[in-house]
């Protein structure tokens, strides 16, 4: 269930200094000998793709405006209280905005302290078919890259933190050995979500290639894939994303998941593992399977797509002032890195603050 019957993002009202107060703490210390889990979500995708619209529908229900889009990186969290245990989850969840220029802020989100507990998710809209093989291999390679770094970092951290990632990388081969496609896949060693996003509005006529080539990123990268729909009536597809949602960022294993489904027909919703590359069709004009086939039959299906990369590859080579010589200039810019260096220390703060229980309103007052 969820936490007061719904998600909490402020701290309860203090109780008065009674005996229901007193029960009050009582049930704290109880709750303090448990501990709690976290962990942190990352919603990645390209500008206007779907992605805060998709958290936004994970965390509030449906809505009837669609939100504002995100300028660069934006912070959630949510708890949730579990029905079997006194135990609370707290996922912090960091909705990357923009576009591929911002690719770079995953670093604000994924560390070396929180990889172990990342959850990852790509958003693509499927109402522009163009667009989405290559932002599924630019998103899974900047993500891969990442994880990875942070991964090695952790693991030369020390003794404790080498086996927890050596225990990891062993639990991903483990599962995945006995699978067909073993000697095909790079599954992430944390879980990675594909939301194919506005299925509803995307092109009939394309839909079989589009879904065929979403299946074939989500089985090489041991992805969860699942379609979602913009109408807010359609429940299929929001309880569907739900479920899967509570069930990863919660740990919440007993959430029961929706039928599979692997035709083209209906929005798709298929778990690492069970599809396989023999029941993909090869892409049309070749002979197997790889990344560079399916982004040749992509551009040749669906128009070429330029990705915004190239243009400011990260925002304090962006704020470079030396090529400028006005003071003007020189210090508005000198302004937007320290303006920049304090979001960056308010995120981890608040990432911080949730963590020990903190409220992050009360905390600012």
């Amino acid at each position: 269930c969820l936490l007061g019957h719904g998600w909490q993002t402020g701290k309860a009202k203090e109780p008065s200094e009674s005996l229901w107060s007193r029960l009050v703490n009582a049930q704290a210390d109880e709750l303090s000998r448990e501990p709690n889990s976290s962990s942190t979500v990352v919603f990645c995708g390209g500008r206007k793709s779907g992605k805060t619209t998709i958290l936004e529908r994970f965390m509030k229900g449906t809505k009837d405006d669609y939100p504002k889009a995100t300028v660069a990186l934006d912070y959630k969290y949510a708890r949730f209280a579990h029905d079997a245990s006194t135990s609370k989850s707290i996922a912090h969840i960091f909705d990357l905005g923009g576009d591929e220029r911002l690719s770079h802020l995953v670093n604000v989100a994924i560390t070396p302290a929180n990889v172990e507990s990342v959850i990852l998710t790509v958003t693509v809209d499927l109402g522009e078919a163009a667009s989405v093989v290559p932002s599924l291999i630019h998103w899974i390679a900047v993500l891969r890259a990442r994880v990875d770094k942070c991964l090695e970092q952790a693991a030369g951290s020390g003794q404790a933190a080498a086996a927890r990632v050596q225990k990891l990388r062993d639990a991903v081969r483990e599962k995945w050995e006995s699978h067909a496609d073993y000697s095909h896949v790079r599954p992430f060693p944390v879980p990675l979500i594909i939301f194919g996003a506005k299925w509803d509005l995307m092109d009939v006529n394309k839909r079989r290639t589009l879904c065929q080539a979403l299946r074939y990123f989500a089985t090489v990268s041991g992805a969860y894939l699942v379609c979602t729909s913009t109408r807010k009536e359609d429940r299929q597809t929001l309880e569907g994303m739900k479920s899967l949602c509570r069930r990863l960022f919660f740990g919440t294993a007993s959430i029961r998941l929706p039928k599979e489904e692997l035709e083209h027909e209906k929005p798709l919703f298929i778990c690492p593992g069970t599809d396989t590359l023999a029941n993909i069709p090869v892409p049309p004009g070749k002979q197997h399977h790889s990344e560079d086939g399916w982004k040749k039959v992509a551009e040749t299906s669906f128009g070429t797509y330029s990705l915004s990369v190239g243009e400011g590859a990260a925002a304090d080579d962006q704020l470079d002032g030396a090529k400028y010589a006005e003071n003007t200039i020189d210090a508005m810019l000198d302004q937007k890195k320290e303006e920049l260096k304090q979001y960056r220390a308010q995120v981890e703060r608040s990432r911080r603050l949730v963590s020990e229980g903190i409220n992050v309103a009360d905390a600012r007052s």
